[in-house]
């Protein structure tokens, strides 16, 4: 399984895929036929209903998906995520989507190692690692501008390789070789 951490956007159009990168990351690997859970935190109002649907059509898991009722919050609080992680305890990859979330690492690391699986940190241009990660976690920085979800889906492919039981360099090449080189440039 994977699980995929982050806020998801609300969908550009009625009935339409949830948005952002973190949907787009948990939409492409549940395509993919890989099991996928999203954690993170919407809205509870339309918007919130209509993310939840659109993840549920696609068939993402979003069981520990808060609801927030004051939708003043656009983050995860690591005490969320410890939560969300107590009842996901079974998974193979941890995708933290949500870039420069350096207080959600210690609480990723410690699911991962628990679980025996692999993390995967997505952090903003112009930032490093953020301390705490596990040494054979993987870090992958986030393009200024990523409009066709090229960049999602190659998060997505290496995501459901790793899932699969492919070490990280092989995952990686059978990822960057099913999107194509010419995908990841823009």
């Amino acid at each position: 399984m994977i699980v995929v951490v982050g806020i998801p956007g609300a969908p550009r159009a009625k009935g339409g895929d949830p948005g952002g990168l973190t949907a787009a990351i948990a939409l492409a690997a549940g395509r993919s036929g890989a099991d996928v859970e999203l954690v993170g935190r919407v809205s509870d109002d339309a918007t919130g209903d209509s993310i939840v649907l659109g993840l549920g059509r696609a068939g993402v898991g979003h069981a520990a998906l808060l609801r927030d009722p004051a939708a003043t919050t656009h983050r995860i609080e690591p005490a969320d995520l410890d939560l969300a992680l107590r009842y996901i305890t079974a998974f193979n990859v941890l995708v933290l989507a949500e870039p420069d979330a350096s207080d959600l690492v210690p609480v990723a690391a410690a699911a991962v190692q628990f679980a025996g699986g692999h993390l995967v940190a997505l952090v903003g241009s112009g930032s490093g690692a953020p301390d705490g990660l596990p040494q054979e976690a993987t870090v992958l920085t986030v393009p200024p501008s990523d409009p066709d979800a090229a960049f999602a889906r190659l998060v997505a492919a290496y995501a459901v390789a790793l899932d699969a039981g492919r070490d990280p360099g092989p995952a990686w090449q059978d990822a960057t070789r099913s999107r194509g080189a010419d995908q990841l440039s823009g």
